[in-house]
């Protein structure tokens, strides 16, 4: 938690391997767990971790059901039976309590679709299917009104106590929502303000020379501290405290020992190519599949491609209308007119096709990037898919 440009999102890409070095920035860091060194860029740590951004990543036409098993199917081991994962989806939208819009198109911009409330659970939801170790969400509750954003920390509570972890940006919650954590991170200018209990918090402020009143909401006072006072108040206050911990030296294993990144042992049978997930035909068909299912429900989408194509061809026709008869064949004056009228069409032919693809690709990026980033298929399957769409 903190004001914005404190560090949250940063630390938290860190923590989740979506953050890397590059030209223009180092990223150096030590991250454990159990004692175990964790590399989180790493695809075989990344697959343990779920992580759900701010903005919601989902393809418009599907449903809350379909977007469930589509994560499923292509992320469980292929040995997961259609009956498994049914009852997966079916388990997954009672504890999300999406059944009332279990088969309600998500929708997006031009589709009206389920309410935000339930698009964030639904983008929880599609990152559960694996069971993972860590639960991470960049501001879960951005843009939802008070009582919707308690259903999703009440949602993301009942997984903390279901053995998950879960770490989670906010920025200035609820007194009720704030009250329902089990420690906070206080970030402020990128260096952490506190870390502890939340329960602690009151007197860990009244101890700092900053009481908070009575009735006040704990989570706008401490904003209100962490940006009213300057930094080097806060840090002659006792803020800002250094880590004084001492940690062990961290264990590092080889692949010998049988223990992955998270220090969890393997299946005795996990090399085997029952727990690997589906091949390429089949991320191939299912992707096709969604694509012949998002066109069928997109009516104006693919209407206005129709309108467009038709209209286009109408104009060209009318321009060039009787050039090509038999008696105009042999005439060199009308070469011009025969060569404009196969250059048009040839244009058509290509940009008619390439345009609309083009054009779908931004829409398409960012569900693209997440199921690429969590390993639900490789980029060729995804082209693949896209061509022979585009074919038909």
């Amino acid at each position: 938690m903190g004001p914005s440009g404190a560090g949250k999102t940063s630390l938290l890409n860190i923590l989740a391997g979506r953050a890397q070095s590059n030209s223009s920035i180092t990223i150096e860091s030590d991250i454990r767990m159990n004692e175990f060194k964790v590399d989180p860029t790493s695809i075989e740590v990344r697959k343990k971790i779920a992580f759900v951004a701010q903005d919601d990543s989902l393809t418009f036409t599907a449903t809350p059901t379909e977007a469930i098993k589509f994560s499923a199917k292509l992320r469980l081991p292929r040995i997961t039976t259609d009956e498994e994962i049914d009852d997966l989806a079916k388990k997954m939208l009672d504890e999300l309590g999406l059944n009332d819009c279990a088969h309600t198109m998500i929708g997006g911009e031009l589709i009206k679709g389920i309410s935000g409330g339930e698009r964030k659970r639904t983008s929880v939801g599609v990152e559960l299917v694996t069971k993972p170790s860590l639960v991470f969400l960049n501001e879960p509750t951005s843009g939802l009104d008070s009582y919707s954003a308690m259903q999703v920390v009440k949602v993301l509570k009942k997984i903390a106590d279901a053995g998950c972890s879960v770490l989670f940006t906010i920025h200035q919650p609820s007194s009720e929502v704030f009250n329902s954590f089990d420690r906070l991170i206080l970030m402020n200018k990128g260096m952490v303000m506190y870390h502890g209990s939340v329960d602690a918090v009151p007197d860990f402020f009244a101890d700092h020379k900053h009481p908070m009143p009575k009735n006040y909401n704990p989570a706008d006072w401490i904003m209100e501290v962490a940006q009213q006072y300057s930094q080097e108040q806060l840090l002659a206050e006792g803020f800002f405290a250094k880590d004084e911990r001492k940690l062990p030296p961290a264990v590092v294993l080889s692949e010998e020992e049988l223990l992955d990144s998270l220090g969890v042992t393997w299946h005795d049978d996990a090399s085997d190519d029952e727990w690997k997930h589906v091949g390429f035909v089949k991320q191939v068909a299912m992707l096709f599949w969604r694509d012949v299912v998002h066109n069928s429900r997109n009516k104006k989408g693919v209407g206005a491609r129709f309108f467009f194509t038709t209209f286009l061809s109408l104009l060209v026709g009318n321009i060039f209308f009787q050039v090509g008869g038999v008696e105009s064949f042999y005439d060199p004056s009308k070469f011009n007119s025969h060569f404009g009228a196969m250059v048009m069409i040839l244009m058509m032919s290509m940009f008619g096709t390439a345009m609309p693809t083009l054009l779908s690709f931004p829409e398409e990026r960012p569900v693209f990037l997440r199921e690429f980033s969590t390993n639900h298929y490789s980029v060729l399957a995804y082209f693949m898919s896209r061509l022979a769409m585009e074919e038909i």
